[in-house]
């Protein structure tokens, strides 16, 4: 749909109207739907109409930021249209490349999980491939001139032994020695100067879940917060664990809600024995 344009169709799902889990409800509730783009996301409202208690029924069954075939739920809204006939009008917003993987479960308790990717900065020298040659200079005592043979493969600044009175690794120039003979002779710059660290992809689960109770949400956050753990969909992501690094219980007015979130370690792992 081009940017500023909007449809709408009262009705227009008939009584197959059963599009995903937004319609909740027999089809002769469902009254229509609309949908708006701009370059942003796509906007999308479900709209309902019955009595005020059926559709305040159908807005407890929902709550803000759930995941749904049209993406999120971010507004939901119950109003009088005219007499007796009250609707409920559930809003959605999606970016463009929005896929639904599953849909969560909405009974109490159930866990349902968003996924979302970002990059990490770690230090160079983390690197599967890392060479002490990246970010250090090799400098050498007076009168040496010829590269060691470990120059290349070189993973640490630790110089063998039959050659510690010879060579050493710098990080900065200010560094470099000076023994009886003078100043020692820089031998070999940074391959990779300025470089101090890499990006990688890292992975983090959302898991939220709504319960009639503060204890009971809370009984789902305590405890995991900087532990290692899974969460209970990790969207086919494999390799290394999981460790929990936010865990919130909040009320929005009609529930509480718990949130945990977790994140992936990629290949390496957390370490257990730091984190349990």
């Amino acid at each position: 749909i081009p940017a500023g344009c909007q449809k709408s169709a009262a009705g227009e799902f008939g009584a197959a109207g059963k599009s995903g889990e937004e319609n909740t409800m027999s089809s002769d509730k469902f009254h229509g739907y609309s949908v708006s783009s701009d370059t942003d996301c796509t906007r999308t409202s479900y709209v309902y109409h019955g009595t005020k208690a059926e559709m305040e029924e159908l807005a407890a069954q929902h709550y803000i930021d759930e995941t749904g075939q049209a993406g999120w739920l971010r507004l939901i809204r119950v109003y009088q249209r005219e007499g007796t006939v009250w609707e409920c009008e559930l809003k959605y917003e999606a970016p463009e490349d929005w896929t639904l993987i599953s849909v969560p479960n909405r009974t109490w308790g159930s866990k349902s999980c968003q996924l979302r990717g970002a990059m990490l900065s770690r230090p160079l020298e983390s690197h599967p491939k890392y060479r002490t040659r990246w970010n250090h200079s090799l400098c050498g005592a007076s009168g040496t001139t010829v590269l060691p043979a470990w120059y290349n493969d070189a993973t640490d600044t630790t110089i063998p032994a039959v050659d510690a009175a010879r060579y050493c690794w710098c990080r900065h120039l200010a560094e470099i020695p000076r023994d009886d003979n003078g100043r020692w002779i820089l031998l070999a710059t940074p391959t990779k100067p300025g470089v101090e660290s890499y990006d990688v992809a890292t992975y983090t689960i959302t898991e939220t879940a709504r319960f009639r109770s503060a204890s009971a949400a809370g009984r789902m956050a305590a405890g995991v917060i900087n532990q290692i753990g899974s969460p209970s969909n990790t969207f086919g992501i494999t390799g290394g664990n999981w460790k929990c690094d936010d865990a919130e219980v909040s009320w929005n007015g009609r529930y509480w809600l718990a949130r945990l979130t977790w994140t992936s370690s990629g290949d390496g792992g957390w370490d257990r024995e730091i984190y349990g």
